[in-house]
């Protein structure tokens, strides 16, 4: 059996970090918390790192309530006003004969300088 030591455990919180910094939704973010806090190693297996298991495990937690929090809290809509009853992803999907490109950088205008006319060379 392999023990786990403290520097083992610590990169576990880089990568709770990374999860929580991530651009994924945080659906897939729980599932993501949740199944790194059923990696990290029973005490059996980290004798030496006790403190260092708890502190992980403290902050994969603190990562799911914060995850947990951001869906839930939702602003509640505005009476008499029409509420979209289909996601964005939904109204791509169906009109995807559209512009899905989005906004493109506008090219700036330059103003050129006027040169003067050439002369002509000889041929001789």
């Amino acid at each position: 059996m392999r023990t786990f030591t403290a520097f083992d455990l610590v990169r576990l919180v880089h990568e709770v970090e990374r999860v929580s910094a991530s651009k994924i939704p945080n659906e897939q973010k729980t599932l993501v918390l949740t199944e790194l806090k059923h990696a990290v190693p029973e005490p059996i297996f980290c004798p030496a790192g006790l403190a260092t298991r708890d502190y992980v495990l403290d902050n994969i937690q603190g990562a799911l309530n914060g995850c947990a929090e951001k869906t839930t809290g939702k602003v509640p809509a505005k009476k008499g006003a029409d509420s979209p009853t289909e996601s964005a992803e939904e109204q791509l999907l169906r009109n995807s004969d559209g512009d899905t490109r989005g906004k493109g950088v506008k090219a700036g205008v330059v103003k050129k300088t006027t040169q003067k006319p050439r002369k002509a060379k000889r041929s001789a």
